[in-house]
């Protein structure tokens, strides 16, 4: 009886899941041709076809289904015993996220200490993004996790978590000759001048969709946080930030900040995976530690 062979037994596995080579070897990072003979050899030494090949997607066969089911998560349990492992001898193990801008501001770099904390082992790589490019390197699997708004549409390949909801809110210099407006009446004027972000970003469609029926003043547009917030030191406008991103910086910058009562400007802060993969451990921790924090 010949032994099984392993890796054959995985890329079978993850080609299944994948329903075809091509996007099963983008994802293992390896030629078509390399795993279609793996496929093939295992095949032979089971006398057994696994796929049945035609059209533009593969199907199982009984045996390959029965086979799949079989294997369950033996795979999923092997990575997390490997990275367990890792964790004890301190082997560097690479966590890919990509992150809309404002969340570096107030949120990840906390959660990023207590996860390093946690997992010493972790060799993170955490890049700042729009969310519709967020979206793009999480579709084509070249980061573990994404981290995005619920305001852009998610797209129907990735699986979602909600981690918090947050409001948007107006942040001004208490002496600018609109600030007594804004804290009276919870509301922004026509006249009152507005730094914002770009188009092409999920608070500026957000805020785009709010103030669609009311005429507003834009002042600047910018993806940079900084310029936002001495525009707003200078009395030159209100930046419309997240509270996160307020509560950070207006009381050490002599800022005010206010949540609008009409419009209200709220949004869920998510994270986001392909649907048909399952995350590695080491993306689930940090996950949970993302969960975590939005709770505390």
């Amino acid at each position: 009886m010949s032994r099984p062979n392993y890796r054959a037994l995985h890329l079978f596995s993850i080609v299944a899941l994948e329903g075809t080579f091509s996007a099963a070897a983008f994802r293992l990072s390896v030629s078509q041709s390399t795993l279609s003979q793996q496929i093939a050899k295992l095949e032979s030494d089971l006398g057994q076809k696994l796929f049945h090949r035609g059209g533009r997607t593969l199907s199982l066969t009984p045996v390959g289904a029965q086979l799949l089911k079989s294997l369950g998560s033996t795979f999923e349990t092997i990575e997390l015993a490997w990275s367990d492992a890792r964790a004890v001898t301190e082997a560097p193990d690479s966590l890919i996220v990509a992150s809309v801008h404002t969340l570096f501001t107030y949120f990840l770099p906390d959660l990023l200490v207590q996860f390093l904390s946690d997992t010493p082992h972790a060799q993170p790589d955490i890049r700042g993004r729009s969310s519709a490019e967020v979206i793009a390197l999480t579709l084509s699997r070249a980061v573990d996790l994404g981290l995005v708004y619920d305001t852009e549409h998610v797209h129907s390949e990735l699986q979602s978590q909600m981690l918090f909801q947050e409001n948007i809110v107006a942040v001004f210099h208490p002496e600018a000759s609109w600030a007594d407006t804004v804290k009276e009446t919870a509301q922004i004027t026509p006249e009152t001048p507005l730094a914002v972000f770009q188009k092409g970003y999920a608070l500026r469609s957000l805020i785009d969709r709010a103030f669609k029926q009311q005429s507003v003043r834009v002042f600047a547009e910018t993806d940079n946080i900084e310029i936002m917030l001495r525009l707003a030191q200078g009395r030159k406008c209100v930046a419309l930030l997240p509270e996160g991103v307020a509560s950070e910086y207006e009381t050490r910058r002599g800022l005010v900040s206010q949540r609008l009562a009409h419009p209200v400007l709220r949004r869920n802060v998510i994270a986001v995976w392909r649907q048909d993969d399952t995350l590695r451990p080491l993306a689930r921790r940090f996950l949970d530690r993302c969960l975590y924090g939005a709770d505390a």
